[in-house]
């Protein structure tokens, strides 16, 4: 058993209509979060936070900021110049904004300044999206066995598996809007790992925005893994059954479809692993 804590955040996107409108869900559906009475941090804005707060217990630790102080915030204009001109076809979704996109990136943000904030002195970190768990609905006790029992490497739900150079390469990887890649409702790693690979993530950002190319996190998480696969534990699953299959193919919903997406990527290895959970 592992000492760990969790990381969230909830902060109006003004560009998304979308967003905006499911904003008072994202509130209510954070109970299930906060019932689980285990050591978080959320980052939210102070109007959120106001909201939040009447789920409180004593193992919550806000950082309370203006989402223009986040710094992912800080390529927005970018974005917004790059889509002008990139050719990229961002539109198939949506939701993919370039606040959306600097949002959901700015997961790896949080869970760096997690990491060094540390408040609970925990050995391990994991994000969970605010209403994720009423989503899913997950048992609490599969939940409580997830969270205290967290892998060292960082651990995250494979929904697809492609051929490492195409996803090397941000022309390939985007061209055709985004692939789902990697869950990102939930992932964890040991404080140090969690440390690199937000670093990774947050670095990539910055590079595929240059490039003119972006479209959610999952895809960059995808990126990161194939430049430091040594870091990673990956496992299939489906949206719905991230922390149910976190550590055994309990649900076999989308894993025999991840499997053979490994095999034809040339990922025997990971297929194998897949297989053998």
């Amino acid at each position: 058993m592992h000492s760990s804590t969790l990381v969230s955040s909830l902060f109006r996107i003004d560009d998304n209509p979308i967003m905006q409108n499911r904003m008072m869900d994202y509130v209510e559906k954070a109970k299930y979060l906060y019932d689980l009475e285990h050591p978080i941090i959320i980052f939210t804005s102070s109007d959120l936070h106001d909201m939040l707060k009447k789920y409180d217990h004593e193992k919550v630790s806000y950082v309370i900021l203006d989402k223009i102080m986040i710094k992912t915030f800080d390529n927005v204009p970018k974005i917004i110049e790059a889509r002008k001109t990139s050719g990229a076809p961002h539109n198939k979704d949506p939701r993919n904004t370039p606040e959306y996109l600097a949002i959901v990136v700015a997961k790896f943000w949080f869970t760096k300044l997690a990491t060094i904030m540390d408040p609970f002195r925990t050995s391990h970190f994991a994000w969970v999206d605010i209403s994720y768990l009423a989503r899913e609905k997950y048992d609490v006790n599969v939940v409580k066995n997830v969270i205290n029992n967290l892998r060292d490497n960082f651990s995250c739900a494979a929904l697809d598996i492609f051929k490492r150079d195409f996803v090397d390469n941000p022309h390939a990887l985007y061209q055709f809007g985004a692939w789902s890649c990697f869950a990102a409702g939930f992932w964890s790693a040991r404080k140090d790992i969690m440390n690199v690979i937000s670093e990774k993530v947050l670095e990539i950002f910055d590079s595929n925005v240059d490039l003119g190319y972006g479209h959610t996190e999952q895809q960059i998480m995808y990126q990161a893994y194939v430049k430091m696969p040594s870091l990673f534990h990956l496992y299939p699953a489906d949206y719905e059954t991230i922390l149910t299959n976190y550590f055994s193919n309990v649900n076999m919903k989308n894993v025999d479809r991840v499997i053979q997406m490994a095999i034809a990527s040339g990922e025997v290895e990971l297929a194998r692993q897949f297989r053998s959970r």
